[in-house]
C-alpha cells in the first residue's frame, strides 16, 4: 500500500507538472501570436468627414502608443466611423512621441461617436472615457497642441493579490454597492482574514451566472504562500476597489457566514461606505463619511482635538492643584474654618515671627 501511495503521489505530480508545461507553453504561444481587433474602415458609407489632425491617448496622465496599437472611433451600433494613423512629430512639444490622426465618418451632423484603443502589449481593448458629436469637416487639434483621449483607468495589477489555495469556500453578493449606490462592471471586490487579503473578483456581473458574482475565499492549506488564510469558522471581511475614483472602501455584508472548506454562501448585498465621524459636534467631523467608525472626538480645555489635557480640582486647564498645604485660593490648610453668624473681632497693631 505504501509503494501504490507513492507510485499515485508521483504520478499526480508528473500529471500536474506536464499540465503546467502545457499552460505555460499555450501562454507563451498566445502572447506570441495575439490578434489585433478586426476593425476596418469603410469610408465609401458615409457621405461627411471631421478630422482628428492630432490626439494623444492618456492612461492615467502617461501616454500611450507603441507598434501594433490602434485607435478607433464607433457609433451607437458599434460600427467603425474612422481608424486613426500613428504619427511620430519631428518638431513641437510632443515630439518623437505617438501622435494619432483619425478622419472620422457620418452621414448626419450630431452623430455620437464613441472611441476604443487597442494596446498590443497587453493584447486588450479599453474604453476611451470621452465622446465626440460629429461636426461636418471640423478639425480637432494638432500635432503641438493635439487633443487628450483617456482610456478608462485600470490598475496594472488586480488591486487585491493573494496566492490559490486547494482550500477554498465561496461568498455570493446579490447586490453590491458603495454608498447605496451600485458598483460598476470594473470595480473589484476583495475578501480577507485581518489584513491579509484572501480572495477577490472584478464584478462584472455578466460574466456570472443570473447576474450573481461570488467572491472565492482562500484557506489556510500548509503552504507557506497561504499562510494567515481563513480557517474554519473565521469570519471574513470585505472591501471594494471603485476603479474610476481609484480607492478603496470597507463593506459590510448583510449576513455573517463562518469560513468553511467549499462552503457555498450566499448573502442578499454587500455595502462599502465611507467610514469616519458622523457627529456633527465632534472636532474631528467627517462631512463625507457615511458610516460612524466610533472614531468621534471632543476638543480638550486646551482646545486641541482629542486632547488629554483636563481642568485640575481649582479649574485650572492642565493645571497641577493647589500647592501642598494650601487650598485653591491659597489659604493654609490648617487655617480653614466655617463660618458663624456670632463673630468677635481681634486687631493687631503689629504681627512678626
Amino acid at each position: 500500500m505504501k509503494r501504490n501511495r507513492k507510485y499515485n503521489k508521483n504520478l499526480v505530480q508528473e500529471n500536474f507538472m506536464n499540465g503546467l508545461r502545457h499552460i505555460v507553453f499555450i501562454l507563451i504561444i498566445g502572447f506570441a501570436f495575439a490578434d489585433p481587433p478586426d476593425w476596418e474602415d469603410d469610408p465609401g458609407e458615409y457621405q461627411f468627414t471631421a478630422t482628428i489632425s492630432g490626439g494623444i491617448v492618456l492612461n492615467d496622465g502617461e501616454q500611450m502608443g507603441e507598434d501594433g496599437d490602434m485607435f478607433a472611433a464607433f457609433d451607437v451600433e458599434g460600427n467603425v466611423r474612422g481608424i486613426a494613423i500613428m504619427l511620430l512629430p519631428t518638431f513641437g512639444p510632443y515630439e518623437g512621441t505617438s501622435v494619432y490622426e483619425m478622419q472620422m465618418r457620418s452621414n448626419d451632423e450630431g452623430d455620437l461617436l464613441s472611441f476604443q484603443y487597442y494596446d498590443a502589449s497587453e493584447d486588450k481593448i479599453i474604453d476611451i472615457i470621452e465622446t465626440y458629436e460629429f461636426v461636418i469637416n471640423d478639425i480637432i487639434g494638432d500635432v503641438q497642441n493635439p487633443m487628450e483621449f483617456n482610456v478608462e483607468y485600470t490598475p496594472s495589477e488586480d488591486p487585491f493579490t493573494y496566492s490559490q489555495s486547494t482550500l477554498q469556500a465561496f461568498y455570493f453578493f446579490n447586490s453590491v454597492t458603495i454608498n447605496d449606490v451600485a458598483i460598476e462592471s470594473n470595480d473589484w471586490v476583495g475578501a480577507f482574514n485581518g489584513d491579509v487579503c484572501v480572495g477577490a473578483r472584478k464584478w462584472d456581473t455578466s460574466l456570472c451566472g443570473s447576474g450573481v458574482c461570488e467572491v472565492p475565499v482562500m484557506g489556510y492549506d500548509g503552504n507557506s504562500e497561504t499562510l494567515g488564510y481563513m480557517i474554519q469558522n473565521d469570519i471574513p471581511t470585505f472591501r471594494i476597489y471603485d476603479t474610476s475614483e481609484k480607492e478603496y472602501f470597507d463593506a459590510i455584508p448583510s449576513e455573517d457566514f463562518p469560513w468553511a472548506n467549499f462552503g457555498f454562501n450566499i448573502i442578499d448585498a454587500l455595502n462599502g461606505y465611507v467610514w469616519g465621524c458622523t457627529d456633527i459636534d465632534a472636532c474631528n467631523y467627517n462631512a463625507d463619511a457615511t458610516m460612524d467608525d466610533d472614531s468621534c472626538l471632543d476638543n480638550d480645555c486646551a482646545g486641541e482635538c482629542g486632547g488629554s489635557a483636563e481642568f485640575d480640582e481649582c479649574g485650572v486647564c492642565n493645571g497641577s492643584g493647589p500647592e501642598a498645604g494650601f487650598s485653591c485660593e491659597g489659604v493654609p490648610l490648617d487655617f480653614t474654618y466655617s463660618q458663624s453668624t456670632l463673630q468677635a473681632f481681634y486687631y493687631f497693631e503689629t504681627v512678626a515671627i
